[in-house]
C-alpha cells in the first residue's frame, strides 16, 4: 500500500502549435519556459490515478505540447535539500507498506518528458492557465506481467530499478484543466 508519493519538479515548457524550432535547443518565440524550482510536489492519493493541478502564466497563443523535468535534487540545490533532506539525491520518493513491512522507494534519476496535448491549449490573453498532471500510480511497482514488485528491489542498484523508473516515466500525462475536475477539458485524454 502506498502512503505517500513525492517528486521533484524543475522546469515546464509549453510548445506553440506552430513551432518550427525544438524548445530543447533554447527558448524561442515558439516556447514558453517557466523555471519553477526545484519544487517538491506531494502527489494526492486515494483514486486510481493521482492528479496534481497547477497554473502557468502564458502569452497568448495555441500550445500543443508540454515538457517538464523530473529532477534529481543535488548539491546544486542546496536550499531545497536543506529544506527537504529526505530528497537529497532523489527525484521521486514513495513510502508505504509491502507484505506488512514499511518501505521507502527512492528514484534517483532525471527525466525530461514531453507530451502532446490531446486538444491544443488556447490562451487568448496573457495570464494563468490551469493544467493537470495525471499519474497512474498503479503501474509504478509492477513488472511487465502486472505482478507487484517488492519496492526494495527497485531502489538504486537493485534488480528492478530500471523497470520502475520506466514505469514512472510512462505513467505521466498532462492536459488542460480549467474546470479543476482532474479530467482533460478537450474531447479525450492524451
Amino acid at each position: 500500500m502506498i502512503d505517500k508519493v513525492e517528486r521533484v519538479r524543475r522546469k515546464i515548457e509549453l510548445h506553440r502549435a506552430s513551432a518550427t524550432a525544438d524548445c530543447g535547443t533554447g527558448v524561442t518565440d515558439d516556447c514558453e519556459e517557466l523555471e519553477i524550482g526545484p519544487t517538491l510536489v506531494d502527489v494526492p492519493l486515494g483514486t486510481p490515478g493521482a492528479a496534481r493541478a497547477f497554473s502557468v502564466d502564458l502569452a497568448p497563443g495555441t500550445y500543443d505540447k508540454v515538457e517538464f523535468q523530473l529532477h534529481q535534487a543535488s548539491s546544486d540545490d542546496a536550499a531545497f535539500v536543506q529544506a527537504h533532506p529526505e530528497m537529497a539525491g532523489a527525484s521521486v520518493r514513495v513510502t508505504g507498506t509491502y507484505n506488512g513491512t514499511d518501505f521507502i522507494y527512492t528514484g534517483q534519476f532525471d527525466a525530461e518528458m514531453e507530451f502532446e496535448l490531446s486538444s491544443p491549449l488556447v490562451a487568448n490573453e496573457t495570464g494563468a492557465t490551469d493544467l493537470t498532471l495525471f499519474l497512474n500510480l498503479d503501474n509504478w511497482l509492477r513488472n511487465s506481467g502486472g505482478a507487484l514488485l517488492d519496492p526494495a528491489s527497485a531502489n538504486s542498484g537493485q534488480a528492478n530499478q530500471g523497470v520502475v523508473e520506466d514505469n514512472i516515466k510512462q505513467s505521466l500525462k498532462t492536459f488542460e484543466d480549467e474546470d479543476h475536475d482532474g479530467r482533460d477539458d478537450g474531447p479525450s485524454h492524451l
